[in-house]
Order: C-alpha cells, then structure tokens, then sequence
C-alpha cells in the first residue's frame, strides 16, 4: 500500500505576494524577476486568489488589459488551496481535476507554501513506487506492462 509525505514536506515555501489593489504591471515584473509564473493575490494578508501569465495573457487578449488595472481585477478565484498536511497524490488529483498547475497551501487563513507542478515531478522522480501505485490504479495495464518491463531488463542485467 502506498505511504506517502505530505505537500508540507515537497512544496515550496518561498510564494511570491502582492495586494489585490497592487497593479498588473508590478506582479509581471515580480514574475519576471523571480522566473515563476503566478503570484498569490491577498487581500489584508488573508489569501483571496491567483493570478498566473495566462490570466494576464486573456486579459490582454479578451480586454485590452491596462497593466495599471490592479490585480484584483484579474485574479483567478475562488482561490483553490490545500492544507500541508494534504498527501501529494491528493493534490495532484485535485490539480487534475481542476487543471491547475499551482495550489496555494494555507493553514488557518494563512499562507504557508504553494505546491507547483516542479514540485510533485521532483518528488516522483525520487518514488518510483508512487508512479506504480498510480499507473495501477488508473492504467492497470500501462503498470503491469512497467513492472513486465522492469523484471526483464532485471534478468538481463543479472546474466551479464
């Protein structure tokens, strides 16, 4: 049976923030500077939404975006979290469900860390046994075919 971490012990604790009356145009530069792609809109500290290149993108696109307009204005929302003790395959189902590449986690209204998808990739890289355990319980042939492979090459290895 699978044992896995909780996101507290993979996510990344170092979240970028801006004020929803913040404007556009300093959350592109803080993306820009930083090299990640979404800063967590808060409003009075508290949480409220994302705000991500894409929704900047279709702003520009749909609206003519003034990057003057603040950030609020454009954030995604509600904003959809995750509590640390959360397991990681719980958060990557709900990334799916929701396709989502970022979950802002929050312990009692306070943000503690966002889990993005480099995170979730570093971890399976490490728990190889965690992708089995996915690949059987949502493609149980692709896994029985993975470990028909895997006992192969095993053998091989063995006679040489």
């Amino acid at each position: 049976m699978l044992v896995e971490e909780t996101v507290e012990r993979i996510m990344t604790t170092r979240v970028l923030t801006l004020e929803k009356s913040s404007p556009v145009r300093r959350a592109l530069e803080l993306m820009d500077k930083h090299d990640v792609g979404a800063i967590i809109v808060t409003s009075k500290g508290s949480p409220k939404g994302i705000v991500t290149e894409k929704d900047v993108v279709r702003g520009i696109v749909r609206a003519s975006l003034n990057l003057s307009k603040p950030v609020g204005s454009i954030m995604s929302t509600p904003l959809i979290s995750i509590q640390p003790e959360t397991r990681v395959t719980e958060a990557l189902h709900i990334m799916v469900q929701h396709n989502i590449r970022r979950l802002p986690v929050v312990k009692q209204s306070k943000l503690t860390g966002i889990l993005v998808e480099k995170d979730i990739v570093r971890w399976l890289a490490q728990r190889p046994d965690v992708i089995l355990d996915l690949l059987s319980i949502t493609q149980p042939d692709v896994a029985k075919n993975a470990v028909v492979a895997l006992l192969k090459e095993l053998q091989l290895k063995e006679k040489i």
